[in-house]
């Protein structure tokens, strides 16, 4: 598949593709295999958080930053 032009649609369409895309994989048994990367980066996330948990924010303040 060619992916190249996935950055000329407009931002609601490419919502709504990773939308579907997200159902898709949510709704596959088949196991997702993560880069090693992937990985290692939330494991270092964990370790950080369970050793500075005051760091933690919750689902207000994330939403917060997300909608700026």
């Amino acid at each position: 598949m060619d992916t190249s032009t996935l950055h000329l649609l407009p931002n609601d369409e490419k919502i709504r593709i990773i939308f579907a895309l997200w159902d898709d994989l949510a709704s596959s048994k088949a196991p997702i295999q993560l880069p090693d990367e992937v990985i290692a980066e939330a494991q270092r996330r964990r370790t950080e958080l369970l050793a500075n948990p005051e760091i933690a924010i919750d689902d207000e303040e994330m939403w917060r930053r997300v909608d700026g």
